[in-house]
């Protein structure tokens, strides 16, 4: 019995370690030349409401966030906001996943009868990815595309925020254009 208490003990310590963090990606057209592009818009407000996403995820504070973080990553790099359609044009996209991590006992149980057995526990979370793209708008053809996702635990939705700030800044260190 306190052999199984150890073990709960030490997967509760262990979880938050294996559980999934923020990872970061992105992909781009090598053969696009965006150092000929200066500025960049955002599609319009009913395009964006077009797309019949959650309301959760999908509202005016977390647009107002996520444009917030992208303009200033994209302050930094030398490119410049326009409210008129410009050439390259951002997009983003917010998925929310549930998933389950799994956990293996990996001694099996204590009683004898039963050494070979092993407990499984199931932890049930929500993913949550956030896709940037960069569309150039004459051929449009996706230029570049960075995402970052992870899991969706009670802090990130305490500070919806901060979360989103963190995730546009590792996202754009993947992004491979700069005046």
């Amino acid at each position: 019995m306190r052999i199984n208490i150890l073990w709960y003990a030490f997967m509760l310590l262990l979880l938050p370690a294996c559980s999934p963090t923020m990872r970061v990606f992105s992909d781009y057209d090598k053969d696009a030349n965006i150092s000929n592009y200066k500025t960049y818009s955002w599609p319009t407000e009913e395009e964006i409401e077009k797309k019949g996403t959650n309301p959760l995820y999908y509202n005016e504070l977390n647009d107002k966030r996520i444009k917030n973080a992208v303009y200033e990553q994209m302050k930094s790099r030398g490119f410049t906001y326009q409210n008129e359609k410009q050439p390259l044009e951002m997009h983003y996209h917010i998925i929310v996943e549930d998933k389950t991590f799994i956990a293996t006992e990996p001694g099996g149980y204590v009683y004898p009868e039963f050494w070979q057995l092993k407990r499984t526990q199931a932890y049930p979370y929500q993913q949550g990815t956030l896709i940037i793209d960069l569309m150039d708008t004459r051929t449009k053809m996706l230029v570049w595309r960075g995402w970052a996702t992870g899991a969706i635990e009670d802090q990130v939705s305490r500070k919806p925020e901060q979360t989103i700030q963190k995730a546009v800044a590792k996202i754009f260190k993947l992004f491979p254009y700069q005046h």
